[in-house]
């Protein structure tokens, strides 16, 4: 739900959601029409059709349990290298970047980078540099705080 919405904005849909879909299990097994009905307003409505398929696949292929590994993880529909990199560090406790807007601007201006952040070549320089930064002990909490820190302080330049 946070690709492309703030936090603030898609609170009140995630309570909505997860009443209705308390498990994996249940999104699974919901029709694409009740899961669009309960994204209804928050937009982008790819995000909840991947996010049904990737239900489906977590329960179909990996018994009902988010994989942990990378790969897999990355196979499944509307998972990025972002959404890999914060479900392992978050959930799992894997030592892996998960770079936001947020965090892609707050490891730029730490760097002093000066090019266009979505160019090819700094992107990957920073996923680099970001990679070596996560630390062994709560990698999670360290992506989330440097998202929040992207977010709450070191905002984008008007």
């Amino acid at each position: 739900m946070l690709q492309q919405t703030r936090v603030p904005t898609a609170l009140p849909y995630y309570a909505r959601f997860l009443k209705r879909f308390p498990t994996v299990c249940t999104l699974a097994r919901a029709t694409d029409q009740a899961v669009l009905k309960a994204w209804q307003g928050l937009g982008y409505y790819r995000r909840a059709l991947n996010l049904h398929e990737a239900a489906g696949r977590v329960v179909r292929d990996h018994g009902g349990r988010v994989p942990d590994d990378p790969q897999a993880l990355a196979r499944l529909p509307g998972v990025g290298r972002y959404t890999c990199g914060a479900v392992l560090s978050i959930a799992f406790g894997r030592r892996i970047a998960a770079l936001d807007a947020n965090a892609i601007r707050v490891i730029a201006r730490w760097l002093a980078v000066r090019e266009a952040t979505d160019a090819g070549a700094t992107r990957a320089g920073l996923w680099r540099a970001a990679e070596t930064l996560v630390p062994d002990k709560t990698p999670g909490d360290w992506n989330q705080a440097v998202m929040e820190l992207g977010s709450r302080v070191c905002t984008p330049r008007q």
